[in-house]
C-alpha cells in the first residue's frame, strides 16, 4: 500500500503543537482541520510532523472532517480527533492490514478508552462489517482507502455530530454510506490508539436531546426499520436507568418525524 495520512479535526488552536504528543511517526502526513473564528492556512512543524493547518470559521464535525478530507492526498486515510495518542508500532500494522486483505476498503481497528467509557465495540477478529453489525464504531477507528471514498462521493453528514442540528451520529452515517456503497470493511483486531474521554464536546448525559437525536439518527440510518429500532432502544434504554419506556419512546419518536 501507499502513504498514510492522519486527518485531525479540532477547535480553537493556534498552533499543531498538540500534534507532538499524539505519537504520529514522522513518515506520516497530517492535515489538521481547525474549527476557530477565522479562515487561515499554515505549514507548521512539530518534532517529527510537517502538517498543513487548515483554520475555518463553519461549524460542526462533518464540515470539519469533510474539510480535511477534501484536502487529503495519500492512499490512506485515518481519522483522528485530537484527544488520541497512537500506539507503537500502529502505523506499521496499518499496512499490515490491508498486505493481509488487499480487497478491502478500509479497516475499523480498537481503540482504548480512558476515562468516560462510551460503549465502544472490542473487535476479536478480522470480520466482514455489515449493516447488521456496523453500530457503535466511531470514525477514530476508521482506516481507509482514499481512492474507494473519491469513487463513491462519500463524505460526512454535516447534520449530525458535535455543533451540528443532532448531536452525534456523522461517523455511524459515514460508516453506513460505505457499506451502501458496497465496500469492504473488516474488523481488525489491534489496539490502534487511547483515546483520552475524560469529556465529550457533544455527550451531556442521557437528557431528552439525547433520545431526540438518537431517534433522527435511526431514521437516517434506517429508513424503512427505524420504528422497530426506536422501541427497541426504548426498552433497552428504560431498564438500564431511571426514565420511562413512554418518555423516551415519545421523544425519539419526535426526533425521527421532525428529521
Amino acid at each position: 500500500m501507499g502513504d498514510i495520512e492522519v486527518l485531525i479535526v479540532t477547535m480553537n488552536r493556534d498552533t499543531a503543537d498538540f500534534v507532538e504528543e499524539m505519537n504520529i511517526p514522522s513518515d506520516v502526513d497530517v492535515i489538521v482541520a481547525n474549527q476557530a473564528d477565522k479562515f487561515d492556512y499554515s505549514e507548521q512543524y512539530t518534532k517529527d510532523n510537517r502538517i498543513r493547518f487548515i483554520t475555518h470559521n463553519t461549524k460542526g464535525v462533518g464540515i470539519n472532517r469533510n474539510i480535511a478530507l477534501l484536502n487529503s492526498g495519500d492512499d490512506i486515510l485515518v481519522f483522528a480527533d485530537d484527544d488520541i495518542k497512537y500506539r507503537d508500532g500502529a502505523f506499521e500494522e496499518i499496512q499490515k492490514a490491508f498486505q493481509k486483505s488487499p480487497d478491502a476498503d478500509g479497516f475499523i481497528f480498537n481503540v482504548n478508552t480512558i476515562g468516560q467509557d462510551m460503549g465502544r465495540r472490542e473487535n476479536a477478529e478480522i470480520k466482514r462489517v455489515r449493516t447488521y453489525n456496523f453500530l457503535n464504531y466511531g470514525a477514530v477507528r476508521l482506516v481507509i482507502k482514499k481512492e474507494s471514498l473519491k469513487k463513491n462521493a462519500i463524505y460526512f453528514s454535516e447534520m449530525f455530530g458535535g455543533g451540528a442540528k443532532y448531536g452525534s451520529g456523522e461517523d455511524t452515517l459515514f460508516i453506513r454510506e460505505c457499506l451502501k456503497k458496497n465496500l469492504k470493511l473488516y474488523t481488525y483486531p489491534f489496539i490502534l490508539a487511547d483515546v483520552y474521554q475524560e469529556k465529550s464536546s457533544w455527550f451531556e448525559g442521557y437528557n431528552d436531546k439525547y433520545f431526540y437525536d438518537k431517534g433522527a439518527l435511526m431514521k437516517a440510518c434506517f429508513r424503512m426499520i427505524y420504528p422497530m429500532l426506536i422501541v427497541a432502544y426504548a426498552v433497552k434504554s428504560a431498564r438500564k436507568m431511571d426514565k420511562k419506556f413512554l418518555d423516551i419512546l415519545y421523544t425519539m419518536k419526535n426526533g425521527a418525524n421532525e428529521f
